[in-house]
This record gives C-alpha cells, sequence and structure tokens, in this order.
C-alpha cells in the first residue's frame, strides 16, 4: 500500500507536467520505474520511433 503522500506527490507532478506541456505546446514523457543501467537506451529508442512515425 502506497502512503496518501505518493499520490499527492504524482498529482501535484501532474499538473506541473501539464503547465509545461501547454508552455512549449509538446508533449512530456514520464517513466515512473527504478532506475535500471541500460532502460534509458530503451526509452530513447521509443520516442525516436514515435517521433519518426509522426514524419
Amino acid at each position: 500500500m502506497k502512503p496518501p503522500v505518493d499520490s499527492s506527490i504524482q498529482s501535484l507532478l501532474e499538473l506541473k507536467l501539464l503547465a509545461i506541456e501547454e508552455y512549449f505546446v509538446s508533449d512530456v514523457f514520464t517513466y515512473y520505474v527504478p532506475i535500471v543501467d541500460g532502460n534509458e537506451n530503451i526509452v530513447l529508442d521509443i520516442i525516436e520511433n514515435l517521433y519518426n512515425y509522426g514524419k
């Protein structure tokens, strides 16, 4: 069971990320998982594929 502060922080983060999206007229990608060496390459590949798909 997650402490209530976790959901409060996640809600506040979501509001701030939405504000950033509106300011930059762009998308924000959020990755909620433990940091594991090598995952950044997988995430980069996913984002690059999404970018190239939209072209």
